[in-house]
């Protein structure tokens, strides 16, 4: 597995999140268990979709409400991957395992947020960080 693969792999989940319309959390959550289960596991550039897609489903139906969840069904469609529902599944029980089910976790994008909270907070801004960074 090489950083540019993961690079690519980090791209779809991109292109996924915004094809749905999904939060930056649940794109966040997705990279964070995508590197987590990369950590701990070798994984064959053949697979990677899959581990990636299955990040995306745990993530989804973590962060996103109930009722946008997408199928299964529809996220292999969407993402034309060559693979079939029960190989995700099956992808997405190994994912957990990997993580010791702790799908949760605070991620870079939290911490950002954290961060800019603290500034306006701090610095009573209105328009954002931007107006720190222009000093």
């Amino acid at each position: 597995m090489t950083a540019r693969l993961r690079d690519f792999a980090v791209k779809d989940l991109l292109s996924l999140t915004q094809f749905f319309g999904f939060n930056t959390e649940t794109f966040s959550l997705a990279v964070n268990l995508l590197d987590r289960v990369l950590s701990k596991m070798k994984v064959q550039p053949r697979h990677l979709g899959c581990v990636g897609l299955s990040c995306f489903y745990l993530a989804v139906k973590s962060v996103e409400e109930e009722r946008t969840v997408p199928l299964a069904s529809d996220l292999i469609r969407i993402s034309q991957y060559r693979f079939t529902v029960s190989d995700l599944m099956r992808m997405v029980k190994i994912v957990l395992d990997k993580v010791c089910w702790k799908v949760k976790a605070t991620t870079a994008f939290q911490f950002l947020q954290l961060i800019i909270h603290s500034f306006k907070r701090t610095y009573h801004l209105k328009g954002g960080i931007a107006l720190i960074l222009k000093d």
